[in-house]
């Protein structure tokens, strides 16, 4: 790897010790016969895309210009909580979210595993209603739709929500969402969760939150001025966490969001999470992310690029 050089730093030397440790994992994870020369370039075939990303405007007209929904026909949706979810699954059709909110709904949680960990790993038996009656919930005042919601997130059935909020011409040609009431569930869950903590010492202490992508890179107008998150965007308090899901990647891109309060934080959903593991930190869709003048960091190890950028978050939620 190259050397580590602090007057260029935006990592810490733990923080880049951290991330070449989780590269050479990666590297010697792989079989035998997959291995390859950590020098050649052509390590992995994928090729880089530019990150997908909205403007400013985005995230100052608010989440029912992406939902494309009244609000008034969304707000008695909503109303009906759980039959409002059920119903939206019912007609999107899809058999991965169908599967999935079935198993928040009314399942015991279970130990089974996915490319991305064990699903509620040591934490097996527990029912809606536990996550439902939990402290955060209880503090935060979340209704039993939004728990439902938030950790139906934490599943597969997370794409059905990111992808259409993603796409841009559907926004602009005025599509509605197929899961307004999931989406916005989700929304006001994560805005009730900035009660928890808010009275504590550590709601204003500095906390650097990680984002990994793998085979992105940053367009010139994100990097001039920034870009809006359309989607809910998932972070992480556990560096190890980002590297691995920016993995395995020719060109890997690692955001690197230091919160200076919990308010500038998303919502903590590790005790809710289907992967608790991940340590997962949820912003709302429609974050705004403004990179720090000077402060980005490449880090190359044989035909890896590793660009690590700073990133202050603030949303309309």
């Amino acid at each position: 790897a190259d050397e580590y050089d602090p007057s260029t730093e935006v990592l810490t030397s733990d923080e880049y010790l951290g991330v070449v440790t989780e590269i050479l994992r990666e590297i010697y994870r792989a079989t035998p016969a997959a291995r390859v020369d950590v020098n050649a370039s052509s390590r992995y075939t994928n090729t880089p895309k530019e990150l997908v990303c909205g403007h400013f405007e985005h995230a100052a007209k608010g989440i029912f210009r992406s939902l494309a929904v009244d609000e008034d026909v969304l707000n008695s949706r909503m109303a009906r909580g759980i039959e409002a979810m059920k119903w939206e699954v019912r007609k999107l059709g899809d058999p991965v979210v169908s599967e999935q909110l079935d198993y928040v709904l009314y399942q015991a949680s279970s130990e089974k595993r996915y490319p991305n960990g064990v699903r509620d790993k040591g934490r097996v038996g527990m029912r809606l209603a536990d996550f439902v009656n939990h402290p955060s919930a209880r503090l935060a005042d979340l209704k039993e739709a939004h728990v439902a919601a938030l950790r139906l997130y934490t599943t597969a059935a997370f794409k059905a929500i990111n992808d259409p909020l993603r796409d841009l011409d559907r926004i602009q040609s005025g599509r509605p969402h197929p899961l307004p009431v999931i989406t916005n569930l989700i929304v006001r869950g994560i805005s009730k969760l900035k009660a928890v903590g808010s009275d504590s010492r550590s709601a204003v202490l500095t906390i650097a939150l990680w984002r990994g992508m793998k085979n992105v890179v940053t367009s010139q107008g994100f990097r001039d001025r920034g870009g809006t998150e359309l989607a809910p965007m998932s972070t992480t308090t556990e560096l190890s966490t980002a590297v691995a899901y920016s993995l395995p990647s020719e060109q890997s891109l690692l955001f690197k969001i230091v919160t200076k309060n919990s308010l500038q934080r998303g919502a903590d959903l590790q005790w809710l999470s289907a992967f608790p593991q991940e340590a997962e930190v949820l912003y709302p869709p429609l974050t705004f992310l403004q990179p720090i003048p000077g402060r980005n960091q490449t880090l190359k190890f044989g035909g890896i690029v590793f660009t690590v950028v700073e990133v202050e978050p603030s949303n309309s939620a």
